[in-house]
């Protein structure tokens, strides 16, 4: 990109910032598209794939980022390729694939210079998803000084020793780090990162058989989702929900009344 077009792109990002601020969703993606179509940075094809996928429109995700593949080869944009690779292995997290996300994790490592806490964690995540928790524990303990004073990074990495406690059948301990993580998400305004550890707490009460305390965090779950626009996480909360309302019943159910 030439330093004249970078100028230009400098001073689109507070009007698009301003647009989602508003709530103006569509006109922003709107003007993404617009502008990428008029000038060709494809950098605006990574951020609109963003917008995508915090919408959960994982499909239209996908198409921006791979179609940006090609001419960032060609261009020698290996910061844009390091991006879209880390960002298609996000996706595939969520849709639970995780051999895929383990693969375009990997593609993304080779176009980075340095190796950071957030790619620590994303390799601990795909360990976790392959049940290989003693792997996920190493990364973690890796982290160290790599994390610095990120407060996004720092509720990741409280929730994800979280899941890896509960995964490893230690719930007690899995919810004091992830009532720990969704405290710093809600002090930080991030209710999708909210709403997922409140589903991972849901399921360490559920272990303990506690069972109001795990509907509490459902319902509570579902209401983050809503306020930041994730219907799908929205619809899994209340799934969840009841199943556990079906399981509560059984359990307080008496023969003896039939």
């Amino acid at each position: 990109m030439r330093s004249s077009d970078a100028d230009r792109l400098d001073h689109f990002w507070p009007h698009l910032q301003s647009l989602l601020d508003a709530g103006r969703w569509g006109d922003a993606v709107a003007t993404l598209r617009a502008v990428f179509s008029r000038t060709g940075w494809l950098d605006l094809q990574v951020t609109l794939g963003a917008l995508f996928f915090e919408r959960q429109q994982y499909h239209d995700a996908i198409v921006a980022w791979t179609s940006i593949v090609e001419p960032a080869s060609q261009q020698g944009r290996l910061d844009l390729l390091a991006a879209v690779y880390s960002n298609l292995a996000a996706t595939y997290r969520e849709l639970g694939d995780p051999p895929l996300a383990r693969r375009f994790q990997q593609q993304a490592l080779r176009y980075q210079d340095d190796f950071g806490a957030e790619d620590l964690l994303h390799l601990a995540n795909d360990a976790i998803a392959s049940e290989q928790y003693n792997l996920a524990e190493s990364l973690m303990d890796s982290i160290g000084d790599l994390l610095g004073d990120d407060p996004r990074l720092q509720a990741e990495v409280f929730a994800t020793h979280g899941v890896i406690a509960l995964r490893r059948g230690s719930p007690r301990m899995a919810r004091r780090g992830i009532l720990t993580a969704y405290r710093a998400h809600l002090q930080i305004g991030d209710e999708a990162g909210a709403g997922r550890d409140l589903l991972n707490a849901a399921e360490a009460f559920r272990t303990m058989n506690r069972l109001p305390a795990a509907q509490r965090c459902l319902q509570q779950a579902a209401i983050h989702f809503q306020n930041c626009g994730q219907p799908v996480w929205q619809a899994e909360a209340c799934r969840r929900s009841e199943r556990f309302d079906r399981i509560a019943q059984m359990a307080t159910f008496n023969p003896l009344w039939n």
